[in-house]
């Protein structure tokens, strides 16, 4: 049997015949639409090299701040407090799961940034802390809600309800499906939508707007 497959869209669609116990079929799928992530605002989602898809915070000078599009496939206490200095997440997030994101985007394209751990209620006992990934703060969660949307699995964020100056520090943040933020025990297990800042330069697939 002999089939003519003829390309009329200009190259703008990938078209691949393929033969199997002879069975003819042809897959015709759209190229990957590349971009500098400059370029795109926030709202807009990409994917990594390994398939995951991302959504773009906010575009700075010279870099962007992204978060993953769903929660990870893992879930895991906060800690053994709502420090998130010592938590258990900021380990994994900022060694396993550091290693993952590199190979997807390179590590010297992966830049620190600042986590403000002032509890909700205003006290500042834990200071600040530098992280190559992170768990978004109450601050950034409502800067970006709008662009970021809603998750079914809840989710922590890095901040605390409350301090040892406070009332204590066994309470933390965390996100539910609708997008309302609650808190709970930091011994709760849930899972986590990574934070993390890119440099701009970076070619990225892009896949589409919020």
């Amino acid at each position: 049997m002999i089939v003519d497959v003829i390309d009329n869209t200009n190259g703008k669609f990938k078209i691949q015949v393929k033969e199997n116990d002879g069975k003819i079929s042809i897959h015709i799928e759209e190229p990957e639409q590349k971009a500098r992530l400059s370029t795109l605002r926030p709202g807009d989602i990409f994917k990594g090299k390994n398939g995951n898809e991302y959504v773009v915070c906010e575009q700075f000078l010279d870099c962007t701040a992204v978060v993953r599009k769903d929660t990870l496939n893992k879930t895991m206490p906060f800690g053994e407090d709502n420090n998130w200095a010592n938590s258990e997440w900021r380990k994994y997030l900022n060694s396993e799961y550091f290693q993952e994101i590199c190979g997807e985007f390179g590590e010297k394209n992966i830049i620190e940034h600042c986590v403000d751990l002032t509890s909700m209620d205003g006290y500042d006992d834990y200071g600040t802390v530098r992280d190559k990934v992170s768990a978004m703060t109450i601050d950034s969660y409502r800067r970006y809600h709008k662009y970021i949307g809603n998750v079914l699995e809840w989710n922590y964020l890095s901040t605390p309800d409350s301090t040892p100056s406070g009332w204590g520090a066994s309470g933390v943040l965390y996100v539910i499906g609708d997008g309302d933020v609650y808190y709970a025990g930091c011994r709760n297990v849930r899972s986590l939508r990574p934070f993390f800042i890119l440099n701009s330069n970076l070619q990225v697939q892009k896949v589409n707007g919020k």
